[in-house]
């Protein structure tokens, strides 16, 4: 097995790419499961610490509105976007749902008093699970569940906790700051499947330029406001 692609995966997680081990639909779902269960752990642990620094706890919305489709929809069609240009199957699948996964703090937020609505949309969290998954699966899912996670918040709009709990605020991403995190997301995602010498490969990179740019340029269009999808 290439060791390019990070430490030795578990047996039922598999790398993937141009150098690894194909990958199974069964191992799939339990990457995408894995990258919710830390959604979903990051609250459960996150909320009673924020309780005990003193934030005040508050239920969140009913999240079965058509505001709440139509946002799903368009983290999956952007997580879709990012991925198109890697030409990788499991990437197409694995991008959008990621992308959408990390909303699952919406359910949390939903049935349980949080101090924050999306406790999740932080980046001390993706820190921690992309260290995590990388040390567990392999590059692949470490850097598609990154992907995912940096494109959600690149076109959510509105605010996020991005570091809770050490500082107890909402911040909001500006339109370029917005443009800025999709070519992280793309950068991140193109290294999950592709060595770093192929940014040097003009028809490798090429295609991400251009999704990039079409997705730049959608993000302005959804604009006034730069919230024409967000749900919170």
């Amino acid at each position: 097995m290439n060791t390019d692609l990070g430490p030795a995966p578990s047996a039922w997680v598999r790398t993937i790419g141009p150098w690894g081990e194909p990958l199974h639909l069964r191992d799939a779902a339990v990457m995408l499961l894995l990258f919710v269960g830390a959604v979903l752990a990051w609250c459960a642990v996150l909320t009673p610490l924020e309780a005990a620094l003193g934030l005040p706890l508050a239920r969140g919305g009913n999240v079965a509105t058509t505001a709440n489709y139509r946002d799903a929809l368009w983290h999956l069609a952007t997580g879709f976007a990012i991925a198109l240009p890697m030409r990788n199957r499991w990437l197409y699948a694995l991008l959008p749902l990621l992308s959408l996964g990390l909303d699952v703090d919406h359910l949390f937020g939903a049935a349980f008093p949080t101090p924050f609505p999306r406790e999740a949309h932080d980046i001390v969290f993706v820190l921690i699970a992309s260290v995590a998954l990388y040390l567990l699966a392999g590059r692949f899912l470490a850097g598609a569940a990154a992907a995912g996670w940096i494109v959600h918040i690149a076109v959510d709009g509105g605010g996020f906790p991005l570091l809770a709990p050490f500082l107890a605020g909402r911040f909001a991403l500006s339109y370029p700051a917005a443009v800025l995190g999709l070519v992280l997301a793309g950068t991140v995602a193109f290294l999950a499947v592709r060595p770093v010498r192929a940014f040097l490969k003009p028809r490798e990179i090429l295609p991400l330029v251009v999704a990039l740019a079409l997705l730049a340029l959608l993000l302005y269009w959804v604009a006034p406001g730069f919230n024409a999808f967000t749900t919170a």
